[in-house]
């Protein structure tokens, strides 16, 4: 049986799963709000939680002993993934890759990684 921790790992396959289908879908109906590309803050999201659920994979104690290595790993992963994504697009009919659609992923991978480092903080005080 797999541990709690094990069970926290899958998150990230599943996030990674799940944005891979909705990249698979041809058209994909975001709610229009005048003046906010939420196109954007879409991607931003899903890549904020691919980041924190890849986060879980490490231990707390890579977080504060080595946490920019562990950070980049995370960072490097997950935007990877996010230009891999922004390909796999290409392929997907109606679907174009969009270099600010990459942009937006790797911020939100970012502030993933942004978010772990300020729990992991607080956690230290």
């Amino acid at each position: 049986m797999l541990s709690k921790n094990h069970y926290l790992k899958l998150f990230a396959p599943l996030v990674a799963i799940t944005i891979f289908i909705l990249s698979s879908q041809s058209t994909i109906s975001l709610p229009r709000m005048r003046g906010i590309p939420t196109d954007k803050i879409a991607h931003f999201l899903a890549f904020g939680a691919l980041s924190l659920s890849v986060c879980l994979w490490f231990s707390l104690e890579s977080w504060t002993k080595q946490s920019f290595k562990t950070s980049l790993i995370v960072f490097s992963l997950t935007s990877l993934y996010g230009a891999l994504d922004e390909i796999h697009q290409h392929f997907v009919e109606y679907r174009i890759p969009s270099f600010s659609d990459w942009v937006a992923d790797s911020l939100g991978a970012l502030a993933g990684i942004f978010l772990v480092l300020f729990w992991v903080k607080c956690l230290r005080k």
